[in-house]
């Protein structure tokens, strides 16, 4: 199989490298600027596809000079060693946070696995890097003829980093996945660092930003920036005021999420349904816990 290829703008194209051979479970972004940039690598599992999309624009691997890592998950930088040695050029940008997971990624990766199950041993392995391939991430980043903006997006874990490119807005996990519960996207509030607070505070800031478009992982580009943002504030609060309900009445964490899926879990998902269950069930654990977290530290 071949990864799908969109055109976004004349700069900035969609590379779907078919994680787990499913469309539209992942985005990644490659930004064709005088200093050619990759937003996220995707797992190891489909590294060739990705390289093979690049080189199908018209570029090789000695081109690229940023292989931009928003957050440490798997899903997103599993590919990084493979995609480092064919791009032997490009810096690897991370948040100073995450750059001990990208030089061992033992912990991240088994996390990973654990959460998704059978899927999460389809994703190939993660090798670590050295540490003088890492680029610590900046307040902008030089493409060229224009300056990239790196913009922190701590809810959804601690080492995100965003990139507004232009009047585009490359937000890896900063909000929403394509998995709904009943008429709301599932947030991306995945274990174990997932923070309620500062997930609402990243939407709140997002909308001051002058951006036409903003571009997920899970997944694709939206233009209607307000609406996205809204929805996806609304969906979190929703998720949380069904599950506090059935914390009060005691059902157990792991209770409450199966609850919550027999309730309102679609059948019909854009993605595999199994995908989907896992993703809910880990993702609504991880609401849960930051919740906990919340009311240990009120005492």
């Amino acid at each position: 199989m071949e990864a799908t290829v969109q055109k976004i703008n004349n700069r900035i194209h969609l590379i779907d490298p078919l994680v787990f051979d499913t469309q539209g479970y992942l985005a990644l972004y490659f930004v064709s600027s005088e200093k050619p940039l990759l937003f996220d690598v995707g797992p190891s599992s489909v590294s060739d596809r990705v390289i093979g999309a690049i080189e199908g624009l018209g570029f090789k691997g000695s081109d690229l000079q940023y292989l931009f890592i928003s957050h440490v998950h798997t899903d997103h930088a599993g590919g990084v060693r493979r995609l480092s040695e064919w791009a032997p050029n490009a810096k690897v940008v991370v948040a100073q946070s995450g750059a001990r997971h990208l030089i061992d990624p033992t912990k991240t990766y088994q996390s990973f696995v654990s959460l998704l199950q059978e899927y999460g041993s389809r994703v190939g392995d993660f090798k670590g890097l050295s540490q003088d391939r890492l680029l610590m991430a900046p307040v902008e980043l030089d493409l060229g003829s224009e300056q990239a903006r790196v913009i922190a997006a701590s809810g959804h874990a601690h080492h995100q980093i965003c990139l507004k490119v232009g009047r585009h807005l490359l937000a890896a996990d900063l909000m929403g996945s394509q998995i709904m519960l009943d008429n709301h996207y599932l947030p991306t509030s995945a274990p174990p660092s997932f923070d309620y607070l500062k997930y609402n505070e990243d939407l709140d800031r997002v909308l001051s930003l002058d951006i036409d478009s903003i571009c997920l992982a899970h997944y694709g580009a939206h233009p209607d920036v307000t609406t996205l943002i809204t929805d996806s504030i609304d969906s979190v609060k929703w998720l949380r005021a069904q599950v506090d309900p059935l914390l009060k009445e005691g059902l157990s964490p792991e209770e409450a999420s199966e609850a919550m899926i027999r309730r309102h879990l679609r059948s019909e998902q854009r993605i595999p349904y199994r995908l989907a269950y896992l993703h809910a069930r880990a993702n609504i654990l991880g609401l849960i816990g930051s919740l906990q977290r919340i009311q240990a530290s009120r005492g």
